[in-house]
């Protein structure tokens, strides 16, 4: 048996040309947990309090949640089942869901398959009962390769309206030996929108809640792989990504991103969008962004990022007005 207890502070300073400077701050208990390790059978394993629920692309879920888990590891599989909820420091709607999810992976060297099932529950009204049935398959599948192939199923229903859409996502980062430094990144999004809002059924597309869509590509620093301006959750809309990185030693890379967005249905909203204007809902052609990314981890226990970003709006924005991003981060772990 061990136990964690973890805190987390953040601070975070904005400027924005509309809404001018803004300042915020907050501090919480992000882990407090009891661990029993091969409680009563090897392998068999429980973990109860506040957790971090975390994957490799965050595409599923990266939250802190209050949760009671089982994890059995036999050879190559590992098999979680957990049921979970927020009792603090959270949204509305986290606060409000319970959620049950099962998920079973196999793991040899550096590739792994895997399959789950997310069911999270809202009981207000109306009633919120997304149910995910998914699989992937991440890793090292092609010489100096590395992939990424997500499917996902959306079923349940919310209020009297049934729910029945998918998403993929499907992409790699080449590391040849012929262009070591360097590596080359190419990938395609998708998540279904609802030709009919009318009618008792929404093909809309819609990720967990929990997810948080940021990963690596080939450097030292995580980044938002679907824009770090735009931000969008994958729904109704397409993304072709294209990048090109180099690693400065074992501690340092940059990172240049290009994304091309589209709606699957012209619509007047971009779900999830860190951008202020709204599309017409006239035209699909949503436009471009393209990201520089610099990472530095030349300190052990401190990783910072800047990035500098700009996204052109494409016909679906009645104004062609660009919109630029600096940002800066540092994470500090003690």
């Amino acid at each position: 048996f061990y136990g964690l207890v973890g805190f987390r502070g953040t601070l975070d300073w904005r400027e924005s040309e509309q809404d001018g400077f803004s300042r915020g701050e907050n501090a919480s208990i992000s882990e407090a947990f009891g661990y029993f390790r091969n409680l009563w059978l090897d392998g068999f394993d429980v973990q109860v309090g506040r957790q971090d629920f975390d994957e490799p692309r965050e595409w599923l879920y990266d939250q802190n949640m209050d949760a009671l888990r089982a994890i059995y590891t036999r050879g190559l599989y590992r098999a979680e089942l957990s049921a979970s909820t927020n009792f603090s420091d959270a949204s509305q709607r986290d606060e409000n869901s319970e959620n049950l999810i099962a998920y079973v992976t196999r793991d040899v060297s550096d590739r792994t398959l895997g399959l789950y099932v997310i069911d999270r529950r809202d009981d207000r009204e109306p009633n919120d009962y997304p149910i995910y049935f998914g699989a992937r398959a991440l890793g090292e599948w092609l010489p100096d390769a590395e992939i990424w192939a997500e499917y996902s199923l959306l079923r349940g229903y919310k209020g009297t309206t049934d729910l029945e859409s998918y998403a993929y996502d499907l992409g790699l980062t080449w590391s040849g030996s012929v262009i070591d430094p360097y590596y080359l990144t190419m990938g395609w999004a998708f998540g279904s929108g609802d030709g009919d809002p009318s009618d008792d059924v929404d093909e809309a597309f819609h990720q967990t809640g929990l997810n948080d869509n940021n990963g690596k590509f080939g450097g030292v620093t995580s980044f938002r792989y679907y824009g770090e301006i735009i931000d969008p959750e994958l729904t109704n809309l397409g993304v072709l990504t294209l990048g090109v990185g180099r690693r400065f030693g074992r501690r340092n890379s940059l990172d240049l991103v290009w994304h091309q967005y589209a709606q699957d249905i012209a619509a007047d909203r971009i779900v999830n969008s860190n951008l202020k204007g709204r599309p017409t809902g006239a035209d699909t052609d949503l436009g471009w962004e393209l990201d520089l990314i610099l990472g530095n981890r030349a300190w052990s226990g401190v990783d910072l990022e800047l990035v500098l970003g700009t996204f052109e709006p494409g016909d679906a924005f009645a104004q062609n007005d660009a919109a630029w991003l600096l940002g800066l981060q540092a994470r500090f772990r003690l």
